[in-house]
């Protein structure tokens, strides 16, 4: 039995190619770093507040902030190198 794959057709915005890599591979690196933090920040915080999920929103998954933990520092990381060295 043979698989087809549809071809998928990837195509960059103009915009991000005026963009110098690097900017590309320090934002990479800036929102691993600060996601984790952002992570580690809210499991510290559920930890001290002695609860195991930060809401019933989500049920199952920690709540609705444990799915979305590590933005609360890494896109607040990224829009300030954005701002300050790219701008």
């Amino acid at each position: 039995m043979t698989h087809e794959f549809a071809p998928v057709n990837f195509q960059t915005p103009d915009w991000a190619l005026e963009i110098p890599s690097r900017h590309w591979y320090i934002i990479a690196g800036t929102a691993a770093i600060a996601g984790t933090f952002g992570d580690l920040l809210e499991s510290k915080l559920k930890r001290m507040a002695g609860v195991k999920d930060s809401g019933t929103l989500m049920p199952g998954h920690g709540g609705f902030l444990d799915r979305f933990d590590s933005l609360l520092l890494a896109t607040p990381a990224v829009w300030v190198y954005v701002r300050i060295f790219m701008h």
